[in-house]
């Protein structure tokens, strides 16, 4: 069963997952963000023939993602897919992680004069120029998940980055609210103490279970290899750890796979990531990742198309949306 799931784990650790496109996360609007991806690829998905209601004004849809992470690449697939189903256009362009390279490709967009352009941002200080000059082309703009460095947008969509500290923090709760006398000795691996919104998820999560101890927090740029570096050293320094927090599920594989080869009992040490990966299915119906959370990917990119459908026949939305909430996943859930 180890070999399979080291097997697993190395295929997850070789394409280089990252969290939610990389490292930026953010909760408000206007705050500082980075992000890595893996793969750059630029598309263009052609209006259906037969659009479904004559009525609605034929829209085109401009994309200029930061990244192309496992999350992300699922987001645009169900963004495109509800794009081509109301008989729209979409254009799409990823930035793999290069801020300069998104500016470019905002300005393609521009040129290609869609209806809308929906950004999710890959350095804030880097975006807002963008971001500026998609609002002086007169081009609506939606902007997911990280921080737009400036307040001309129309309308910005986030906020889980922050929330997702809560849900793992409840989850450890009811960890020690099953077990009085269970002591959760914790190490927190983000992604970046750079970020703007670093500390605040681990506020959020000890707001919710205030009695972790936490004994260690070290980065790993949301990566399973550095993960692993970093939870080898917590095993020789920490012997009463027993406890780990990943900003996103291929950290907490990296964590696992060093967890394993130490030969340490997972039965008695609880690993939570966030951002599920279908490549921790395994390990959370084996026990070995207790849990992790996940977005509700379809409603998003739903509410998302309508903002943007609203957007470019003219009307208002408000500028800051909360998105669904998010979902803890345990190996229960996945029955």
């Amino acid at each position: 069963m180890k070999k399979v799931a080291s097997l697993i784990l190395a295929l997850v650790i070789s394409l280089g997952f990252t969290a939610c496109g990389g490292t930026a996360d953010s909760n408000t609007a206007p705050a500082a963000s980075k992000s890595e991806g893996s793969i750059s690829s630029t598309t263009d998905t052609m209006q259906s023939e037969t659009p479904k209601n004559e009525s609605t004004k034929s829209i085109t849809v401009g994309v200029a993602m930061n990244a192309a992470d496992e999350m992300r690449v699922n987001w645009l697939a169900s963004l495109e897919a509800k794009v081509k189903d109301a008989g729209y256009t979409i254009i799409s362009t990823n930035a793999n992680g290069n801020a300069n390279q998104q500016l470019a490709d905002i300005d393609s967009l521009i040129l290609k004069k869609p209806d809308v352009i929906i950004v999710t941002p890959t350095n804030t200080d880097v975006a807002a120029p963008g971001i500026e000059a998609i609002h002086n082309a007169g081009i609506p703009s939606i902007i997911i998940d990280f921080a737009a460095g400036t307040d001309v947008y129309d309308c910005w969509f986030g906020g889980q980055m922050v929330t997702s500290g809560t849900v793992c923090g409840e989850y450890f709760q009811s960890l020690l609210n099953a077990d009085s006398t269970k002591k959760l000795n914790i190490g927190i691996i983000v992604g970046s103490f750079s970020m703007q919104t670093t500390q605040p998820r681990i506020d959020r999560l000890l707001e919710a279970c205030p009695d972790l101890n936490i004994i260690a927090t070290a980065e790993a740029s949301f990566d399973a290899s550095k993960a692993m570096s970093v939870t080898e050293d917590w095993l020789q320094a920490y012997p009463e750890m027993n406890a780990i927090y990943a900003f996103n599920d291929a950290m907490a594989l990296g964590a696992i796979q060093a967890l394993n080869s130490a030969g340490v009992n997972m039965d008695a040490f609880c690993v939570v990531g966030t951002d599920y990966l279908e490549a921790s299915d395994e390990y959370l119906l084996s026990g070995q990742m207790a849990a992790t959370c996940a977005r509700d990917v379809d409603a998003e990119t739903a509410e998302v198309l309508s903002l943007a459908t609203k957007l470019a026949n003219g009307e208002s939305v408000e500028q800051n949306i909360t998105p669904p909430q998010l979902m803890l996943v345990t190996k229960d859930t996945l029955k």
